[in-house]
């Protein structure tokens, strides 16, 4: 197993490119990947719009390399929340599926 921290953001946000989690991944010989990031301050632990679509973004550009993501964890000071437990993981994966470039709307489907 290895750990690896891709970037360090604000209070309010973190620029990282999907592509390049993918590329890391496969350089350093991943066969699984699990993404976590925190939302600081009294931010919900909930999944962002942005969140929904780099998680989509992140899974398009890792299935190029046949890597899959098996999670991704977000951790707020009021809790957590797991993309994989909440079944929101697998919905993204179905959705992606059908149509490789969506990445907005399965919020609506799954019942956070």
């Amino acid at each position: 197993m290895c750990t690896l921290k891709l970037q360090t953001g604000d209070k309010h946000h973190v620029i990282i490119d999907a592509s390049e989690v993918a590329r890391i991944a496969y350089a350093n010989n991943a066969k699984k990947v699990v993404l976590a990031h925190n939302h600081v301050g009294k931010s919900s632990f909930m999944p962002s719009l942005e969140d929904v679509q780099f998680t989509a973004s992140v899974i398009n550009c890792l299935n190029a390399y046949a890597i899959p993501l098996l999670d991704h964890i977000i951790v707020a000071y009021n809790g957590k929340f797991s993309f994989a437990n909440s079944q929101l993981l697998s919905a993204i994966s179905r959705r992606l599926k059908t149509n490789p470039d969506w990445e907005w709307g399965v919020l609506k489907e799954v019942n956070l």
